[in-house]
């Protein structure tokens, strides 16, 4: 695992990878795009278990209920089966990205407490220029994004710019050979495992 922090210095090496749990195997068939790599795809708010889930026509938001995924009215995100989902619930906010090799989406969305619902936040969707085909986001303590992917066979990290999240430095830094990394905060900066 690597730490970095915006300046792009490697700070330290050898912490053991904290990887998010897997999906009980009886409860949800995971497909293509929810089963393998570091990605969340669920996330637990207002009483309720949501997830960003390919429904064969493409990436919705999903609310558990009633023992059953159901679809959310205003959740469509892509109707690419090619792009992988990774999530972000930070207790405010609902961060989505939705990452292929070509260009890859953020979405940011809001909750509506009276309404039970998400809505997208204005200035979103916004592309990024991800290499891998899957990324995986986290924020840190000062409530900076950043985003790992691999790009040519080497893991890097990229961050956002702006506390709107709509810009970003994703020139990022670049942090050796890797076919996959993940990331991970510690309060005001990031480890990332490759």
């Amino acid at each position: 695992m690597y730490s970095a922090r915006e300046g792009g210095d490697v700070i330290g090496e050898g912490i053991k990878a904290l990887r998010h749990g897997k999906l009980d195997e009886g409860f949800l068939e995971p497909a293509l795009q929810t089963a393998e790599k570091p990605q969340s795809k669920l996330w637990y708010n207002d009483g309720a278990w949501w997830g960003v889930l390919f429904d064969g026509n493409g990436h919705y938001i999903h609310k558990l209920s009633g023992g059953g995924w159901i679809k959310e009215q205003d959740g469509f995100l892509n109707s690419s089966d090619g792009d992988l989902a990774d999530v972000l619930w930070d207790g405010e906010f609902l961060f989505v990205l939705m990452a292929n090799v070509s260009t890859s989406k953020l979405f940011k969305f809001d909750y509506d407490q009276v309404t039970r619902s998400y809505q997208l936040l204005s200035g979103f969707p916004i592309s990024l220029a991800l290499g891998g085909k899957w990324g995986v986001i986290c924020k840190d303590g000062t409530g900076k994004l950043w985003i790992t992917d691999c790009k040519d066979g080497q893991a890097r990290v990229i961050w956002s710019t702006s506390s709107d999240h709509r810009s970003w430095n994703d020139t990022g830094v670049t942090l050796g050979s890797a076919s996959m990394s993940s990331i991970v905060s510690f309060k005001n900066y990031v480890g990332v495992e490759k």
